[in-house]
C-alpha cells in the first residue's frame, strides 16, 4: 500500500543543484560534491537545502537555468 507523507520530501523527479567539484572514487568513478534542493509535499515555499553531498556522477546534468538555488 503507498503511503504519503504530506509534510515529507518530495525525492520523486530531478533537484536542482549546484556543482562544487569533482571527486574520483577508489574504483575511478567521478562523485560530484554539490549542494541541492528538495521540496516539501505541502508545497512550502522554500526548499530543503542539503549541502557538500557525494552524488553519483551518473546521476548529475547540466543545470539549464541559472536562477540561484533556495
Amino acid at each position: 500500500m503507498a503511503r504519503t507523507v504530506v509534510d515529507g520530501l518530495d525525492m520523486t523527479g530531478k533537484a536542482r543543484g549546484m556543482l562544487l567539484r569533482w571527486q574520483r572514487s577508489i574504483r575511478g568513478d567521478w562523485l560530484g560534491v554539490v549542494h541541492y534542493q528538495v521540496h516539501y509535499a505541502d508545497g512550502r515555499p522554500r526548499p530543503r537545502i542539503f549541502r557538500d553531498q557525494l552524488v553519483p556522477g551518473y546521476a548529475l546534468e547540466p543545470r539549464t537555468d541559472s536562477v540561484p538555488l533556495g
